[in-house]
């Protein structure tokens, strides 16, 4: 199996990695805000 790093494939290539990269306008930040602010809660009532 060939594997490779490059965007672009050579003729017959396939990549192993097809998923889009993430963009930081994609991150739905209130969903990040709130795993936050749950963590800090557990972390919080643990101490």
């Amino acid at each position: 199996m060939n594997v490779s790093s490059s965007i672009t494939p050579l003729k017959g290539e396939r990549l192993t990695e097809t998923r889009p990269k993430l963009q930081w306008i994609d991150i739905d930040w209130k969903k990040v805000e709130e795993h936050v602010n749950t963590l800090a809660n557990q972390n919080y009532k643990s101490s």
